[in-house]
């Protein structure tokens, strides 16, 4: 028997062991998505996982439906309902309301840094982010469209009509109809989705396969460009998914601190 058909083994008989054996797997991700990204606290990080580790239980019969062991070992399935479990606490605590104003200078202990000083960083961050963009020229709205496509951002309409007019209301259609934001997908699925319509926009005739490779040498470039100037190399691809995430949330609303969105 396979590592992953003993997982699956644990699945059925015993989720909460399963849990227990994933533990390392939900601190790797919480650490990467929720701490480092500044989201949460380092002293927080217990409470996190046990938090996370109580919705994956609660969760057990919907995995055991949906997980298809021909396309995924289960421990990366789990990692996908990790990630989306964390950005559903991130969005329960966005709209919880704030009492704390902007000028009260909360301290965080696991990096030194006051609340003002992170929202400078951010802000930082975001237009450096910017500047790379600009650097796609013509490319620039093709990024951004599928940048929020493949990290499941609610996309806005312009964003369609800024990228390609004519085929404008129909993308938007598809990606709304066939790549609902409630159900996971991977970049695989999705591209095998949304490339006809890069196709059709571009004038070209690439593959799935070759359009997710465009894109992922898109991203890697980004990466590499937000590294320059910062220590031991910050952002990675969980980091850096993180940041265009609060990038797009913070566009839609920017006279919002975008730290105390979080």
């Amino acid at each position: 028997m396979t590592e992953n058909q003993k997982d699956i083994a644990l699945l059925h008989a015993d989720p909460g062991k399963l849990v227990v054996k994933y533990q390392t797997t939900i601190e790797i991700i919480i650490q990467k998505r929720m701490v480092n990204s500044g989201f949460y606290l380092y002293q927080e990080r217990e409470e996190l996982c046990q938090e996370v580790s109580l919705r994956l239980l609660e969760k057990a019969d919907v995995i055991k439906k949906q997980y298809d062991e021909k396309r995924a070992l289960l421990i990366t399935f789990f990692s996908l309902k990790i990630v989306n479990i964390c950005y559903q606490i991130l969005r329960e605590e966005k709209n919880k309301p704030r009492c704390e104003g902007i000028n009260e200078g909360h301290a965080d202990f696991s990096t030194g840094k006051h609340e003002t000083d992170k929202e400078i960083y951010l802000l930082d961050e975001f237009k450096k982010f910017e500047v790379i963009l600009k650097m796609f020229y013509r490319k620039r709205t093709k990024i951004e469209l599928c940048l929020q496509i493949l990290y499941r951002i609610p996309v806005l309409y312009f964003y369609f009509v800024n990228y390609c007019k004519k085929t404008a209301k129909s993308f938007f259609a598809v990606v709304t109809k066939l790549l609902p934001l409630n159900k996971d997908f991977t970049n695989k699925e999705i591209f095998h989705i949304i490339t006809p319509y890069l196709n059709k926009c571009d004038r070209k005739n690439n593959t799935d396969a070759a359009a997710q490779r465009l894109m992922h040498n898109m991203i890697k470039s980004s990466i590499e460009q937000m590294n320059k100037g910062n220590e031991s190399g910050v952002y990675d691809k969980e980091a850096f998914q993180a940041l265009v995430e609060k990038y797009y949330d913070y566009k839609k609303n920017p006279k919002k601190i975008p730290f105390l969105l979080l």
